[in-house]
């Protein structure tokens, strides 16, 4: 798809990307201006029934069901190991445009994954916990700080 440069206004300076509400076309930008232009189908994405969550549920590792939501907590070393892992899991999500609510305290993490367009929990949910549960791996890190 072509990618159209704005010259109408800058974004601010924190602002990464914008997605524009529409439910077939996502519109991302970033600082420089550029914009593209992708044709998203939203129409796969789908609340789970009790049973499909409860199923998912068996194939991760330590994510339970808090509020009507996926949650997992995880603890590191430090400080600086939690925001790394953070910093990791911000771009997972924002390549997925999916992204979760959490808390930071330390080295302690707490995650909370839902799909707020429809209402609950959706495949998207499971599949960025995966993605969460991979880059704690990857991160190498010791027995017990691989999160709670």
């Amino acid at each position: 798809m072509p990618t159209q440069k704005h010259q109408g206004f800058r974004l601010g300076a924190y602002l990464s990307s914008f997605a524009y509400n529409d439910p077939e076309t996502l519109i991302s930008g970033d600082r420089t201006g550029t914009w593209k232009f992708m044709e998203v189908s939203m129409t796969a994405v789908r609340k789970l029934s009790d049973p499909e969550i409860r199923d998912r549920l068996n194939n991760l590792n330590d994510w339970s069901l808090d509020h009507g939501k996926l949650y997992r907590e995880y603890k590191f070393k430090d400080f600086v190991t939690a925001f790394a892992f953070m910093t990791k899991v911000a771009q997972a999500a924002e390549a997925a445009a999916h992204h979760p609510e959490w808390f930071n305290v330390y080295d302690t993490v707490k995650v909370h994954l839902s799909t707020h367009d429809v209402g609950g929990i959706s495949a998207r949910d499971f599949d960025l916990a995966q993605q969460i549960d991979h880059i704690v791996v990857t991160m190498a890190l010791p027995g017990p700080d691989r999160g709670s």
